[in-house]
């Protein structure tokens, strides 16, 4: 694997090409991932479980549950936001040729050092 990722490297470009987009609407996207995590069954057991120990016993449960609610939808909302902008801007800085030859190169070494280390490793 060692070899032939470093024959990959007198290639211009990785495998992966990073030119086409996707064709997905962004409400599309929107509602598969609501429809996804809706019928998630570890969100629903976590909701279940641990908001409702959060609410204070002088406030009404059911009020409180939708506020708690809301507070970690708004939460989720802006981690995947912070997110989806570092894997754009992460995306962006990988379509770089030079910088793709750079990883494909250090992985190349990285599974050479593996190989050789395992070459010389005794047998249990």
């Amino acid at each position: 694997m060692a070899a032939s990722t470093l024959i990959t490297l007198r290639q211009r470009s990785g495998a992966f090409e990073t030119h086409g987009r996707a064709a997905t609407r962004p409400l599309a996207a929107y509602r598969l991932g609501l429809v996804t995590n809706l019928t998630n069954v570890k969100a629903a057991v976590f909701a279940v479980a641990f908001i409702p120990q959060f609410v204070p016993r002088s406030f009404p449960l059911g009020l409180g549950i939708v506020i708690l609610g809301a507070v970690q939808s708004l939460v989720s909302l802006g981690w995947y936001y912070v997110l989806v902008s570092f894997v754009d801007r992460a995306a962006t800085a990988l379509a770089c040729p030079a910088l793709r030859r750079g990883l494909t190169a250090i992985s190349a070494l990285g599974l050479l050092t593996l190989a050789i280390a395992l070459f010389f490793s005794s047998p249990r």
